[in-house]
């Protein structure tokens, strides 16, 4: 009897150990799927980063052609443009102080009607 139950307890035992390492064999192949699918979400999220990376680049790169495209053009127009500015400052001087006079003019009219209307009504 003794035996029976010796044997009992051994086999109740090595039964413990097997479901226990059948149940480490299933959670190391639970862990093993999980780091292959947390693998293939990373890959993924790289080639996203890439991709937008590629994507920023070619917009920058669009925008740094269109600024020096556009530094460079100025800088050729304003040299020839120079002589042609001094001509349309030389051709405006006459409206400029046409301008000038007039204002003037116009400031003294207001002011002599203004000091006509108070040497008026209180002298």
């Amino acid at each position: 009897m003794s035996e029976e139950l010796t044997n009992m307890e051994s086999s109740i035992i090595w039964q413990q150990h097997d479901q226990r390492l059948n149940n480490h064999e299933q959670r190391l192949t639970t862990l093993e799927v999980t780091m292959t699918g947390l693998s293939t979400k990373l890959d993924n999220v790289d080639l996203t980063i890439k991709e937008g990376n590629k994507e920023q680049k070619e917009k920058l790169d669009v925008i740094d052609n269109r600024l020096l495209d556009e530094f460079f053009y100025r800088q050729r127009s304003n040299q020839d443009s120079e002589v042609d500015i001094k001509k349309i400052n030389q051709e405006n001087k006459w409206k400029l102080w046409l301008k000038i006079t007039g204002i003037l003019t116009g400031s003294f009219s207001f002011i002599y009607v203004l000091f006509e209307f108070i040497t008026t009504k209180f002298f």
